[in-house]
């Protein structure tokens, strides 16, 4: 509904909108949230406890400043290309879901989490948050890198994924503020 204006007795009345005023609405609703959010969502969380380890879906995890995602390998120093000192860069890794539906079709299936990646992201482009502070649910992350795939990953898969994911592996970030990251949670840029 909007406003129709006021009656004789000065009283603001209102007056049903249209189809078309109302997918207008909602297209500027969604033009707003867009410009607000990037476009993007968390759609899945997988954690990793221990190297080479099964990933595990969660609904929701806590990423902690500085370590990682709270119970993942990396986290706990246990991951693959775990250091003494962790590199900021390796804190969290973010793939989009779009990139893992394309290699699923292309019949590699690298579903519920077999991708290595931490957070699978729908809505936005990764590539461009390369040197960019977002937010991830209550998280705040600085895009590292481009997460390329390795022959680590291409080993665990059975399939080129060098040559699969090229351009599309994801992105390595850092965790500059904690917080609860949720699946549905917007991606804030």
């Amino acid at each position: 509904m909007r406003l129709g204006g006021a009656n004789a007795n000065g009283i603001v009345t209102k007056q049903r909108s249209s189809g078309s005023e109302k997918r207008k609405d909602a297209d500027q609703q969604g033009s707003i949230m867009n410009e607000r959010t990037g476009g993007g969502r968390v759609a899945a969380i997988y954690l990793t406890d221990a190297e080479g380890g099964a990933p595990r879906s969660r609904e929701s995890a806590r990423a902690l400043q500085g370590a990682g995602l709270e119970g993942d390998r990396y986290e706990k120093r246990r991951g693959t290309f775990s250091k003494k000192k962790l590199d900021p860069g390796q804190q969290i890794t973010l793939i989009e879901s779009e990139a893992v539906e394309k290699v699923i079709a292309d019949g590699v299936d690298i579903g519920q989490g077999r991708h290595r990646r931490n957070v699978e992201t729908s809505g936005l482009r990764l590539n461009d948050l390369v040197g960019k502070t977002f937010q991830v649910g209550e998280a705040t992350l600085l895009g590292h890198r481009l997460c390329h795939p390795c022959g680590y990953l291409a080993k665990k898969i059975g399939a080129d994924m060098v040559s699969i994911l090229e351009n599309a592996g994801g992105l390595r970030a850092e965790i500059v503020s904690g917080g609860e990251i949720r699946v549905g949670d917007s991606i804030v840029i």
